[in-house]
């Protein structure tokens, strides 16, 4: 059977060997016709040299003239072998008048062959063109749909999850995910996923420091990666392409001007050669992705900003409303908490006699009590020994990290100082990998700064205040 199935394929891959064969069997076989009928029916053995001729043409084409030649020279051979002369041959027994014929018929059928196969030929490109048509117009009016309802929605989470799922159902793909990209760091960062993995990608598809991804090799080629194999590329760390949850991806970028926002994965979950025509669609696609994402993030960011400045200007207003330090941390621990860092947001403030960072009843842990911690210890011991801020883009990689709510992937914390000298710290997590920026370590600094500002006039206040008590005795007591 296996030997079959080659000779077939390699009559499939060589189909002059295989239309000559059968063409040049015809003719051996009518040969053998000729030679038994040439004596009883002569005429008919003749015209018989039609049906190969015919044959070969369907076969051959206009090359079918060569089975002709060969059919009149295998009819002169018999015919003298049988003892006719060729004048016998060519007149008494119509060699010539039905050769001719047969020419003439064979003309004719290579001339409607061939017209014909030009309008099948035609017929067959039309068709593809109107497919080619009627896909690109499909692919137009969804890629239309994709940002008609990206600027629906209210979130860059939303925009994503919208964008990625459309995107999947326009490849007819198995995933489909969208991941940033962090040019300083070179760190690939999960957003969303379309597929099995839409509710777990951004949680446990994390990629450690030093890991060669798809969108790194995206990123660093600065266009479209096709991989047939992801499981036999090169193009990344074989420990990435073994967590791969596909076989083929097709890796587009995500630019805006020259920023590198980012790529867009298409998945399948078998070997898949991508065509030419499939990549443009796909960069198309992430040019339009790409303009949907930049507003986002415009959008995030000038929501950010404001949420912000509110958060500034909140807490400048409590601090000349509030009566106590106590007051004053948890109102700006539950505001900042809520506004900008939701997963986990305190203060702590410093016991310097017993060494200790006192957490503040405000904190915001919500499936944990957070201990106090000795100065030295993990992130804020850190701080507080050091006096300088900490940003942890992955804190199962920080020494001596002290872990206190399980989830927890990184944080940033800061010292609240007060004249020079520290009184604790102001610290954030997330479940994020690398949640926290520049920009956010200089917002919480500002923040920090403007804590300890009001902290510091309540404590002059109180100071003033206690101070007014004793000179107020005093003076009783000299008046007495």
């Amino acid at each position: 059977m296996g030997v079959d199935r080659t000779i077939v394929k390699w009559l499939r891959n060589h189909p002059a060997i295989h239309q000559w064969g059968l063409s040049l069997l015809g003719l051996v076989v009518y040969a053998f016709v000729y030679d038994g009928l040439s004596l009883s029916a002569r005429t008919l053995a003749a015209v018989l040299l039609i049906i190969p001729v015919m044959f070969s043409v369907w076969l051959l084409g206009r090359h079918a003239w060569v089975i002709f030649a060969l059919g009149l020279s295998l009819q002169a051979l018999i015919s003298l072998r049988q003892g006719f002369s060729l004048a016998v041959i060519a007149l008494e027994r119509g060699g010539v008048y039905i050769g001719l014929v047969i020419l003439l018929v064979m003309l004719i059928q290579i001339l409607l062959r061939g017209r014909t196969r030009r309008l099948t030929r035609q017929t067959e490109d039309q068709q593809n063109l109107l497919g080619r048509l009627h896909e690109q117009t499909a692919f137009l009016s969804l890629l239309g749909d994709i940002l008609a309802a990206s600027l629906e929605a209210n979130d860059t989470t939303s925009i994503l999850q919208i964008l990625v799922n459309c995107t999947g159902e326009l490849f007819g793909a198995h995933d489909c995910y969208i991941t940033y990209w962090d040019e300083a760091t070179r760190q690939t960062i999960p957003q969303v996923a379309y597929g099995p993995l839409s509710s777990t990608y951004r949680q446990v598809h994390q990629f450690q420091n030093g890991e060669y991804t798809l969108t790194a090799a995206v990123m660093d080629a600065g266009r479209a990666v096709a991989i047939e194999n992801i499981k036999t590329t090169t193009l990344v760390s074989p420990n990435v392409a073994d967590e791969f949850p596909n076989i083929a991806a097709l890796g587009l970028p995500l630019l805006s001007g020259e920023q590198k926002l980012g790529t867009l994965i298409v998945g399948f979950n078998e070997p898949h050669a991508f065509s030419a025509d499939e990549i443009a669609r796909g960069e198309l696609a992430a040019r339009q992705i790409s303009l949907a994402i930049t507003k986002a993030l415009l959008l995030d960011e000038e929501r950010r900003r404001t949420r912000q400045l509110d958060t500034l200007l909140a807490i400048a207003t409590a601090s000349t409303r509030v009566a106590s330090e106590e007051e004053l941390i948890g109102f700006a621990t539950r505001l900042i908490g809520d506004k900008l860092y939701p997963d986990n947001f305190g203060i702590m403030l410093l016991d310097e006699p017993a060494g200790l960072l006192r957490v503040h009843p405000s904190y915001h842990t919500p499936n944990a009590v957070s201990p106090d911690i000795p100065v030295g210890q993990g992130v804020t011991g850190f701080v507080a020994q050091t006096g300088q801020p900490c940003r942890v883009g992955d804190v199962s990689r920080f020494p001596g990290y002290v872990s206190v709510e399980t989830g927890i992937c990184s944080e940033l914390c800061v010292p609240l100082e007060l004249d020079d000298r520290l009184i604790g710290v102001v610290n954030a997590e997330s479940t994020r990998l690398n949640a926290f920026t520049a920009e956010d370590e200089n917002l919480l600094g500002i923040l920090a700064a403007q804590l300890a500002t009001a902290l510091g006039r309540l404590r002059a206040g109180r100071e003033s205040q206690q101070q007014s008590a004793r000179l107020a005795r005093a003076n009783a007591l000299i008046r007495i």
